[in-house]
């Protein structure tokens, strides 16, 4: 399998996001890292993952239970505060079908931890453990 010449593509980065419009609120901090892998001039593999990091108010909106929430859905009250929201993996493939055409599969493992895990949303309602697949089409010009 020739590869000489294609590289292998490591990315490290830490994302930051705070809601600035509407009534979205709270911050998140998530440090990742990807690598892609060619094993072949066709075929590229990569893997990743991260942990995200949440204030006191994104926790609170996202997972948290009003004392009208608790009215309206019957869950407990339940507050949620600042810490570790969740960590991810994924897998993921590419395979180039011509010069301008690419075809890719992928999965997303999602890891609701702390509080978020703890929120009766997530233990009465959903799911610590989410996961997400993909096939996808891309043309490059």
């Amino acid at each position: 399998v020739k590869t000489e010449g294609i590289p292998y593509r490591l990315r490290l980065g830490v994302m930051a996001t705070t809601g600035v419009s509407g009534r979205a609120t709270g911050a998140n901090v998530t440090p990742f890292a990807s690598l892609w892998v060619p094993l072949s001039n066709r075929l590229f593999l990569g893997f990743g993952g991260g942990v995200s990091w949440s204030s006191d108010s994104f926790m609170q909106q996202r997972f948290g239970v009003t004392p009208e929430g608790s009215a309206a859905s019957g869950l407990p009250v339940y507050t949620a505060s600042a810490g570790m929201r969740q960590y991810y993996l994924w897998p993921a493939a590419i395979y180039r079908l011509n010069k301008e055409w690419y075809a890719g599969a992928g999965a997303f493992y999602q890891r609701i931890t702390g509080d978020g895990a703890d929120s009766p949303i997530v233990t009465q309602r959903g799911d610590a453990n989410q996961f997400t697949y993909g096939l996808g089409v891309g043309y490059s010009w």
